[in-house]
C-alpha cells in the first residue's frame, strides 16, 4: 500500500480535503516508512563503523611494516659500502701476492 506524498497530506488535512482518520492512517504509514529508513541506516552505518575499524588497523599494520622498511636503504647503502672495502681490500692483497685479479 503506498501513501501520499506527506506534503499533499498536509495540505490537503489543512484545507479539509481529508479527515482526521485518513491524514492519521497516511501519517502512520509514514512513520512505519521511516521507521523502516531509520533500521536500514543505522544496519548500513554499522557496516560502514566495521570497514572504517578494518581500514583504520590495516593502516596501522602498514605504518609499522613501512617504520621497519624505512632503514633498509640506509642499511643495504652501508652494506654496500662493507663489500666495497673488503673488495678493495682483497684486491690489495692478491696485488701484493702476486695472485691473478678476482675481478668478474
Amino acid at each position: 500500500m503506498s501513501t501520499y506524498p506527506i506534503e499533499k497530506i498536509l495540505l490537503d488535512y489543512a484545507n479539509g480535503r481529508m479527515d482526521v482518520e485518513m491524514a492519521m492512517g497516511h501519517s502512520l504509514q509514514h512513520v512505519s516508512q521511516l521507521y523502516t529508513a531509520q533500521t536500514s541506516a543505522a544496519t548500513e552505518r554499522q557496516a560502514l563503523r566495521q570497514k572504517v575499524s578494518a581500514l583504520e588497523e590495516l593502516i596501522k599494520t602498514l605504518q609499522t611494516r613501512n617504520e621497519h622498511l624505512q632503514p633498509l636503504p640506509a642499511s643495504l647503502a652501508a652494506l654496500q659500502r662493507a663489500v666495497s672495502q673488503v673488495q678493495h681490500k682483497v684486491d690489495n692483497l692478491i696485488t701484493q701476492t702476486s695472485l691473478p685479479s678476482q675481478h668478474s
